[in-house]
């Protein structure tokens, strides 16, 4: 890692500037959804989590469901998505963005016959729950129980119909 410098070249405090190229960062999958970190909260003083996530066809998210402690938004790169997000339900393709405030239902989903390749933005609060739902994906759909419990202990809950 590079020492992070100012404009006039002096050495600055934290972790210098982070480049990655296509694929690169670090991936773990859900499901058949696989997700790389571009940005885990090093360089912005762990506000701000950059995760590119590509859903091949005919899967998607879990059903509803909210977070209580953060929001998150998505930009479409590649694809067609199609999105809940609140009373919103849409398609929408490549430089389409959707931001989901905390406490709103959200769900996406890839419907289509080609890969959806999106960035999302969240708190690092947030990845810390993705990457323990990953570890219940481990050696296949998980026990329900056990996801209930993560999703408790994150601050997420199912969104109920009606």
């Amino acid at each position: 890692m590079t020492t992070a410098r100012d404009a006039a070249g002096v050495p600055s405090e934290g972790p210098g500037a982070a480049v990655l190229g296509p694929g690169e960062g670090h991936g773990f999958d859900i499901g058949t959804m696989r997700l790389t970190v571009k940005e885990a909260g090093e360089r912005t003083a762990g506000q701000l989590v950059i995760v590119e996530i590509v859903v091949p066809a005919g899967s998607g998210s879990p059903p509803p469901h909210i977070h209580r402690r953060g929001g998150e938004s998505w930009y479409v790169l590649e694809g067609e998505l199609d999105v809940l997000a609140g009373s919103e339900r849409g398609r929408y393709g490549p430089g389409s963005f959707v931001m989901v405030p905390a406490g709103t239902p959200h769900q996406f989903a890839n419907p289509g016959s080609g890969p959806v390749r999106f960035l999302t933005t969240m708190s690092p609060y947030q990845l810390q729950f993705l990457q323990a739902v990953a570890q219940i994906w481990t050696s296949g759909p998980p026990d329900p129980a056990a996801l209930v419990e993560v999703m408790a202990r994150y601050d997420t809950e199912l969104v109920r119909p009606g």
